[in-house]
This record gives structure tokens, sequence and C-alpha cells, in this order.
């Protein structure tokens, strides 16, 4: 497959990715509802730990970790989710960046720049399974990092 089919193939990803975000979100909307502060408390108590987990890290520790937390959450469980993306908000926030990862992470609107970002950290990973497609939330992160 050639770069051209990549990038297709990494754009449907993408795509793919906010339309299951989307959904999570709305099932785990109508969920969470029901669960209140302990969610809160636990999602707060994530947020720690990985800000604790950071602070020993890199921030390619930092996403290879968050691809495993995600990965065992699978897609159907919005409350893990919720929790993994909190651990790697504050895994990352704390993490040093000295090969650039996540300060070079370009705007989830920029779909080139992103295509080849998303390929080149894979890469870095060892390409593991399902990288392209769970590499997204965490560059939201790094580009909202870069921003502030």
């Amino acid at each position: 497959m050639g770069e051209g089919g990549y990038k297709l193939l990494l754009i449907g990803a993408i795509a793919a990715i906010a339309l299951m975000l989307g959904c999570a979100a709305l099932l785990g909307g109508v969920h969470l509802s029901g669960l209140g502060s302990r969610t809160t408390t636990q999602t707060e108590q994530a947020a720690q730990d990985g800000a604790r987990s950071g602070r020993t890290s890199e921030v390619i520790g930092c996403v290879t970790r968050s691809l495993e937390r995600q990965d065992a959450c699978g897609d159907l469980d919005p409350v893990c989710q919720l929790e993994a993306s909190a651990w790697s908000a504050g895994c990352l926030s704390e993490a040093d960046d000295p090969t650039g990862i996540c300060s070079q992470a370009p705007s989830p609107l920029d779909t080139e720049a992103s295509v080849a970002w998303t390929v080149e950290v894979c890469a870095q990973l060892g390409d593991p399974p399902e990288c392209l497609s769970r590499l997204g939330p965490i560059q939201q992160l790094c580009a909202l990092q870069s921003e502030l």
C-alpha cells in the first residue's frame, strides 16, 4: 500500500475514532449521570496517578501506557475510557519530552499533519496494534498542552 493509501486509512481511522468518542460521550453521559461524585473521585484519582507516573517518565512512556490503558478498557466502557484519558492527561502534563513527541503534535484539525504525526509516533512505538486508531485522544491532549 502506498503512502496515499496509508493516509486514507488513517483519515478513516481518525473519523471512526471521532464517531466512537462522540457515541461514547453520549452513552457515557447517560450512564455517568447516575454515578455522580464516585466517578469524579475515580477520575481525579486517575489524573493524580498519571501525574505521579509522569514525574518519573518521558512522554513516550506515557503514550505507551496510555495506549495500553485504552486497550484494556475496550470500546464500550465509558467510565474506564474517562479514567484512562484522565490518567493520560496527568501523565503527559508532568512528563519530560526530550523527543518532542507532544510538543510537535499538530492540531487535530490539520489532517495531513495529523496523519504524518500519527504514523511517526506509532513507528517510534514499534507499531503496536490499534496504535493508529487510538492515538487521536493523545494527540488532542498533546496539542492542547502545547497551546497552554
